[in-house]
């Protein structure tokens, strides 16, 4: 007998109008969406949903490292980069191709911190050339400049960005030294960054991944390369959890995710510190060891941008209500 299944899970069988009805209303999940990386002037993509290799999207306007991706629905957004420079261009998930001018930051930054929900986008933090605390935002849907958002509650730089719908975190991050401090904004509003609690320990340069309910971050330095990952409840505050490893010990070049997996893309390995063309992912709910996913279409050592139009900011990928 064929499985009937929830609109949680979008998997199984359906009668063609649910899917018909479910798709207009924004109540079906993009479970099968895409993830991109742009590192340099690459941009690869794998599609979340199917284990396998990446594929070549596109290109960026310049050979860059140290940027940040975030994502909308519709578009993946990336800003900043080594030179500390103010560039912010976007791409279309669903047709490849090269970015799009988009506008700038209001100060050039590299290795800041990105999230987003449906409507803002959000970066903070990053090198100017000195650590940074300054948080822009802008509007996803329409080009144009960043504006500036408030404050971290500290200066620093290479830490992952996590969203729910509502709130936006920064965890860990390079001040100089690794950092245990976790902050959080609520997208919506401005204003300066308030403190959430501590990680689990002081570290810098992990990949991240998020459901609505709950942030990751995966892999990372403390001290050395470290392939952990660690959990919050991003609706509460608190410290977060050691929750489980990647496949290899190594440190994250881009995360993203569909809400049930988070995928770590490329990265720096312990034992020889070389760059790694690994994709690992792992379910956010359970936690555990990562799995091989594919490889990359180049190995991947330089701080890439990753985005997604399914993360746990965009209600877990739902473009409208939650059924």
């Amino acid at each position: 007998m064929a499985k009937y299944p929830q609109i949680d899970d979008c998997q199984g069988v359906w009668k063609m109008k649910e899917v018909s009805d479910a798709n207009k209303n924004g109540r079906w999940r993009n479970v099968g969406s895409r993830a991109v990386l742009a590192i340099g002037t690459t941009i690869d993509y794998i599609t979340m949903a199917t284990e396998g290799d990446a594929s070549d999207f596109g290109d960026t306007s310049a050979d860059v490292n140290s940027r940040v991706g975030l994502g909308s629905h519709t578009r993946g957004i990336f800003a900043g980069g080594a030179g500390q420079i103010d560039v912010i261009e976007f791409i279309t998930f669903a047709t490849t191709g090269d970015v799009t001018d988009f506008g700038n930051l209001t100060d050039g930054v590299n290795l800041p911190a990105g999230l987003s929900n449906a409507t803002r986008g959000i970066v903070g933090g990053g090198r100017d050339p000195a650590m940074s605390n300054i948080i822009n935002h802008f509007t996803m849907s329409t080009a144009g400049n960043a504006s500036d958002f408030g404050d971290l509650t500290v200066a620093r730089a290479m830490m992952p960005g996590l969203a729910n719908p509502t709130r936006g975190i920064f965890a860990g991050g390079f001040a100089p030294g690794e950092q245990n401090v976790i902050d959080f904004v609520t997208i919506a509003s401005t204003g300066n960054a308030t403190d959430f609690g501590d990680m689990f320990e002081s570290q810098y340069t992990a990949g991240p991944a998020c459901s609505s309910t709950r942030g990751v971050t995966m892999g990372c330095y403390n001290d050395a390369i470290t392939g952990t990952c660690d959990f919050i409840t991003m609706a509460s505050q608190g410290k977060s959890v050691r929750f489980g490893d990647l496949s290899t010990v190594h440190m994250g070049t881009g995360g993203a995710s569909n809400s049930i997996k988070g995928f770590q893309l490329g990265g720096q390995q312990v034992s020889n510190g070389d760059a790694t063309n690994i994709i690992d992912s792992m379910v956010i709910a359970t936690g555990g060891t990562a799995v091989d996913f594919g490889n990359l279409t180049r190995t991947a050592s330089g701080k890439g941008a990753a985005c997604s139009p399914a993360h746990g900011g965009l209600s877990d990928g739902y473009q409208g209500a939650r059924p």
